[in-house]
C-alpha cells in the first residue's frame, strides 16, 4: 500500500504498466506540476526540532501567521496550541516528542492543509494512535473531505477507516483485488 502511494506521488515511476489520473499517464505530467496538486500525511509524521508554527509553515514557507492559524484550525489544533504557554512558538523537541501521537498527526495534517491541496494522500493516518485519538483523526479527515472538497486517498489496514470511504480498493499479493 505504501508502494502504491509512492507511485501515485511519483516518488518513483513503475517498471511496468502505468498510472493514470483523469486519463493522463503520470509519467507525461511534470513532477513539480503534479506534486503541487497534492499533500501527503505519512503514518509517522516527521516534525522538526522547532516550533509548532514553523512545523506547519514548512508546508508553505511564505505562509502568513493567519494562514498558519487557519490550517491549524482546519486540523482542530488551534485551540490546543493556544492553550500552551508559548502558543505557536512552543518548541516540539526532536521528532515532536513533546506532543502526543494525535497532536503530531494533527500538526502534519495542518502542514499538509496549508497548501490547500486538491488531493490529500494519507498513509495509515490512524496507525500509531490509540482508538479514541484515531477516531478523532478519522472524523477530522471525513469532515475535511466534505468541507474542503478534497479528494483523499488513504492507505490503511484499519477497517474503521476503510468503512468510511466512498470507495475502497483491496490489495492482495501485490495486485488490486
Amino acid at each position: 500500500k505504501s508502494t502504491l502511494l509512492s507511485l501515485v506521488c511519483r516518488f518513483f515511476d513503475p517498471d511496468e504498466g502505468r498510472i493514470l489520473v483523469d486519463g493522463h499517464d503520470l509519467r507525461e505530467v511534470k513532477v513539480g506540476s503534479w506534486r503541487r496538486q497534492f499533500s501527503l500525511v505519512e503514518q509517522a509524521p516527521f516534525l522538526f526540532h522547532t516550533t509548532i508554527g514553523e512545523n506547519i509553515r514548512y508546508g508553505r514557507p511564505e505562509a502568513t501567521q493567519s494562514e498558519i492559524e487557519e490550517a491549524a484550525s482546519a486540523a482542530y489544533l488551534h485551540d490546543f496550541i493556544m492553550s500552551l504557554p508559548d502558543g505557536y512558538e512552543t518548541d516540539v523537541a526532536d521528532m515532536g516528542t513533546r506532543l502526543s501521537g494525535g497532536e503530531r498527526q494533527r500538526v502534519a495534517l495542518a502542514r499538509a492543509l496549508i497548501n490547500q491541496p486538491r488531493i490529500l494522500f494519507a498513509d495509515e493516518p490512524t496507525g500509531n494512535l490509540d482508538s479514541k485519538t484515531g477516531g478523532e483523526v478519522l472524523d477530522l479527515l471525513c469532515e475535511l473531505q466534505q468541507e474542503a472538497k478534497l479528494t483523499m486517498i488513504i492507505a490503511t489496514h484499519d477497517d474503521r477507516v476503510a468503512a468510511r470511504a466512498h470507495a475502497t480498493l483491496r490489495l492482495a499479493d501485490g495486485l488490486i483485488a
